[in-house]
């Protein structure tokens, strides 16, 4: 399914996201224009976290969620979920240190994160608000 204009730039961003959780996993090829050394990758996860990552999972909770969480039951119940494993991935981040399996497990889990940002949640946005709703969403 195409994602509806309103969701795209979240949608777009989530590719940047992807490619962090990509580097931050156990014998990652190499991506060029990111960090090759444990100690980078850290450097690098926690100042994208902080410049980029913590606006992009507030827009989604202070924008996105107000606008679809009481359109359905399962988007409700989705809302909540993604705030918490935000959070947690926050934490993941904020906390991270040169421990590759604690590294391997922060990707693992962002990517997941993202993969169900995209298959399901926005997929049920689309599915449950018409285009009318959809078109009144700012994020």
């Amino acid at each position: 399914m195409r994602r509806h204009i309103s969701l795209q730039p979240l949608s777009r961003f989530h590719r940047s996201v992807l490619f962090l959780a990509l580097i931050l996993k156990k014998n990652p090829p190499k991506v060029k224009g990111y960090p090759d050394s444990w100690e980078e990758k850290v450097t690098y996860a926690k100042s994208f976290y902080k410049s980029k990552l913590k606006p992009h999972f507030e827009r989604i909770e202070s924008k996105l969620i107000p606008e679809v969480i009481n359109e359905s039951d399962l988007l409700k119940e989705m809302s909540e979920v993604i705030i918490e494993k935000q959070q947690e991935l926050g934490l993941g981040i904020s906390n991270m240190n040169d421990q590759v399996d604690a590294i391997n497990k922060v990707g693992d889990e962002l990517e997941k994160h993202i993969r169900m940002l995209e298959r399901q949640f926005f997929q049920e946005i689309q599915s449950v608000l018409g285009d009318e709703k959809l078109n009144t969403i700012v994020v």
